[in-house]
């Protein structure tokens, strides 16, 4: 039986970026990759904390990588990013005169301890679907290129994740569901985008919401409403309206729920079912609503009336002989006529219905 543990052994640059960041180089056998990293799938068991950040493996791109890796002639010249999350050891070869930023060494990964039972001391953080074709290829080996840091938590690793893919943009649900998740400083457009999706996923995953794993998203796949119709609904408010004028966060979502319990008790035969029977649960009524949310809650503030659900749903039901969410003809102010089910997404369909319900909304004040 082992009496310590057993660890890989590679030949490593080690080097510094910033003074809290060492990041290690190496090449190994990619057949070897599965004894030190893994892959940290997303997932939100039960709608509770969000875990992991990866993706799901894209089979037609993996067999793609795969095929061309058995072939005499392939090359992958660019990095696996991986995290280390267990800790790991470098040391230094010989002295580092000429470049006081790098130095040269044997880093020890544990792959085992001292019982013999695995120890995956990593994550791959870019490159899972190159990783996944090197383990399914038909080949003995083939040395890739390994940039390695030292992660000091599960956080960090998202943050790097978000930031390697900033220049390829992740998939937008799939950032929705990362951004809440991370507290470091990012690029002022995923700042902006965090506002709102932070409150996107409080709304998806708390019961007492009437969006309550309604939103699809990666780790909601039975949702009805798009993420994207949520998020311009809220960004749109967060923007220049009512969330706005509130700022403080706990306020913010008390708000949005009030309101929109609200309007699920005034339209619940149009609430919780398929955009496709439902304009209201679709892109252009949501975004629609979300407007009378801000006139409602402006109205509400003005004449000192608490921000609560039956007050928004008093302001609502002044709507609700003139929408027609799952049957009927919308008959718009410029005399068109849009049979409900014919209501699309479109920037002039959304900005038509817009127009229409906060022109109603404030005629009947």
């Amino acid at each position: 039986m082992p009496t310590k543990n057993a660890t890989l052994r590679v030949p490593a640059i080690s080097f510094q970026q910033n003074t809290n960041r060492q990041l290690f180089t190496f090449v190994v056998d990619g057949k070897q990759l599965d004894r030190f990293c893994s892959v940290s799938r997303l997932s939100r068991p039960q709608s509770k904390k969000l875990l992991g950040y990866q993706r799901p493996e894209v089979v037609s791109h993996i067999a793609q990588i795969r095929d061309y890796l058995e072939s005499a002639s392939a090359m992958l010249p660019n990095s696996i990013v991986v995290a280390f999350n267990t800790a790991i050891q470098f040391t230094p070869i010989g002295s580092n005169s000429e470049n006081s930023n790098a130095g040269f060494g044997w880093l020890e990964i544990p792959v085992k301890d001292c019982d013999g039972n695995p120890i995956i001391a990593g994550s791959i953080v870019d490159g899972q679907q190159r990783a996944a074709a090197l383990k399914q290829a038909i080949i003995s080996e083939f040395p890739i290129s390994v940039v390695a840091f030292i992660a000091r938590d599960i956080d960090d690793q998202r943050e790097q994740f978000i930031l390697v893919n900033a220049v390829k943009p992740l998939p937008r649900g799939l950032l929705i569901e990362l951004l809440p998740e991370t507290n470091s400083k990012l690029p002022l457009r995923l700042e902006n985008t965090r506002a709102a999706a932070t409150i996107l996923t409080q709304l998806n995953t708390a019961p007492d919401s009437p969006f309550y794993r309604l939103i699809r998203t990666p780790t909601c796949v039975s949702g009805v409403i798009a993420d994207a119709s949520i998020l311009k609904m809220i960004r749109n408010s967060l923007i220049d309206g009512a969330l706005y004028e509130l700022q403080n966060k706990a306020e913010q979502l008390q708000l949005i729920i009030a309101y929109w319990h609200a309007v699920r008790t005034v339209f619940p035969a149009a609430w919780g079912i398929k955009p496709q029977k439902s304009r209201l649960m679709h892109g252009s009524g949501i975004v629609a609503m979300g407007l009378i949310m801000d006139s409602a809650a402006t109205l509400l503030s003005r004449s000192r009336e608490p921000l609560s659900t039956s007050n928004f749903e008093r302001e609502v039901r002044k709507l609700e002989s003139f929408c027609n969410w799952t049957s009927g003809t919308w008959i718009f102010h410029d005399g068109s006529m849009v049979p409900w089910s014919q209501l699309q997404n479109t920037p002039s369909h959304v900005q038509m219905l817009c127009r229409h319900v906060t022109t109603l909304y404030r005629s009947k004040r």
